[in-house]
């Protein structure tokens, strides 16, 4: 056995404490009494054996050999130590909140209902009509031109009137007319009123709360058009136009118009009696 000499057990005391649990770790024995343990040959290798310090027999690492790794399980570094100070981690900032979405609006669904009031003649009694009329009413030819006088000191004329071919077919002919303009009112609604009804339901306002988005939906709503008006007031006047249009395809034309064939009255204008057909048939 080689001894180990005393002036280097000290600095290998501190590798071998943490290694093994010996007498010779600890102390308890007397360093010129201390001996350090038989080891086996070490294996052949091409490496050349490292120098050593004369008279320690300590191995030196040699010139431009890497420097040994320490050990795996050194101890804990003592006061003095030149290993870095551990640093403490940088406190994380906090994450930030997602914005809540803005608030979306739209107008809520509702009906439209559009009525009209039809001026419907009444259905005929006996074969005929009957009724008064003031002599400014009277309409042209209905007296002749020697009976005006008479007719018109009067407050008010008797009449009588029927249909040709027939009372009951004028009368038919009548509520049809009427019916027309049911049909083009409606009409005129689905082409105008319909499309803007769609539009508005399906218009969207947004902001940051209610009153943010209310005010952007009625923004959005009074926008105006091409032509400096909104939608509204555009979708307004196209929808009268179409009725004067179909309205005007029907009554001036003369299609819904009666024209009188034969009258005749009292010599005191107390009663005329007309008979009436379709002007166009």
């Amino acid at each position: 056995m080689t001894p180990f000499p005393c002036a280097n057990l000290s600095s290998l005391a501190k590798h071998f404490a943490a290694a093994t649990a010996s007498p010779a770790a600890t102390g308890s024995t007397p360093c010129s009494a201390r001996t350090a343990p038989t080891t086996s040959p070490a294996p052949t290798h091409s490496s050349p054996t490292p120098p050593t310090n004369a008279g320690s027999g300590v191995p030196v690492p040699a010139p431009n050999a890497p420097a040994p790794s320490a050990p795996k399980h050194d101890a804990p570094s003592q006061a003095g130590s030149n290993a870095p100070p551990q640093q403490t981690p940088a406190p994380q900032a906090p994450a930030q909140q997602t914005p809540a979405p803005p608030t979306v609006c739209a107008f809520q669904d509702f009906d439209i209902t559009i009525s009209v009031n039809m001026m419907l003649p009444t259905e005929p009694a006996n074969g005929m009509w009957t009724g008064t009329i003031a002599p400014s009413a009277l309409p042209p030819g209905a007296v002749s031109a020697a009976a005006m006088p008479t007719c018109t000191s009067r407050s008010s004329i008797g009449i009588e009137m029927t249909g040709d071919p027939s009372t009951a077919e004028v009368y038919r002919w009548l509520l049809a007319n009427e019916e027309d303009h049911v049909n083009d009112l409606h009409d005129a609604a689905v082409n105008n009123l319909t499309p803007y009804f769609n539009w508005l339901l399906a218009l969207r306002g947004s902001g940051a709360d209610d009153a943010a988005c209310h005010a952007d939906l009625t923004s959005k709503l009074n926008q105006p058009e091409a032509n400096g008006k909104t939608n509204i007031e555009n979708t307004a006047a196209a929808f009268i136009q179409d009725v004067i249009y179909h309205v005007a395809t029907h009554d001036p034309t003369g299609r819904h118009s009666l024209k009188i064939v034969r009258a005749h009255g009292e010599p005191d204008c107390s009663k005329i009696h007309f008979t009436v057909k379709r002007k166009i048939p």
